[in-house]
């Protein structure tokens, strides 16, 4: 593409867009995976009627970071597939 007139900047846009969907649904998958593991040891532990392990809960915050966690990964990917393809065609002209 980039020998057939495209610039820089946008044959950087198609890998980070492509990056940013993968990543995506990497992270839509991965989170689903985690939210069932820990709902299944949560529910474990609340069926062992421990009072140690009772009092090992997630709160509000701890539920919005860990929700927001994908999100990060998104962003970085995005931005290190940018940074990337534009300094590797940087290199090659």
């Amino acid at each position: 593409m980039h020998m057939l007139g495209s610039t820089d900047l946008q044959v950087a846009r198609l890998f980070q867009r492509r990056i940013a969907l993968d990543a995506m649904i990497g992270g839509v998958g991965g989170g689903l995976a985690a939210l069932l593991v820990v709902a299944f040891i949560g529910v474990r532990l609340h069926g062992l009627g421990s009072e140690l392990l009772g009092g090992v809960t997630l709160g509000g915050i701890d539920w919005i970071a860990l929700a927001l966690l994908p999100v990060a990964f998104v962003v970085l990917a995005t931005l290190a597939a940018r940074v990337t393809i534009v300094r590797a065609l940087r290199h090659i002209l």
